[in-house]
C-alpha cells in the first residue's frame, strides 16, 4: 500500500474545471473568454487552502491558459486582417478619387 495522500477533490476545483472548460470552448468569441478564465483561475486557487491543487483546479487552470492563448492569437489576427483590409479599401478610394480628379474639365 502506498502512504500517499491526495487532495480531495471539491465545489471550488469543480468550478475551476468547469469555468476551464467553458473558457477553452469559448475561446472564440474574445468577449467572454477573459471574464471565463479569470473565474477559472480564481476558482483553482481558492481551492487550493493549505493544501496542493488537485487534479481539477490544475486541469482548469491549463485550460483557462489554453482558451487565453488561443482567444489573444485570434483577436491578433482579426486585427491585422481588419487593418490590411482598411488600407486596401483606402488605397483604393485614393486611387479612384485620384484618376476622377484628373479627368474633370479644365483640368488640375
Amino acid at each position: 500500500m502506498s502512504n500517499q495522500t491526495y487532495a480531495k477533490p471539491n465545489g471550488l476545483s469543480l468550478a475551476a474545471l468547469i469555468f476551464g472548460i467553458l473558457a477553452f470552448l469559448g475561446s472564440f468569441c474574445v468577449l467572454t473568454t477573459p471574464f471565463l478564465a479569470s473565474m477559472a483561475v480564481m476558482f483553482s486557487w481558492l481551492s487550493r487552502g493549505d493544501r496542493k491543487m488537485n487534479g481539477q483546479a490544475i486541469a482548469g487552470n491549463i485550460l483557462a491558459l489554453a482558451a487565453a492563448v488561443i482567444s489573444l492569437v485570434i483577436l491578433v489576427l482579426a486585427l491585422t486582417v481588419m487593418r490590411a483590409t482598411l488600407d486596401g479599401l483606402l488605397s483604393m478610394g485614393a486611387d479612384y478619387f485620384t484618376g476622377m480628379i484628373g479627368n474633370l474639365p479644365g483640368g488640375m
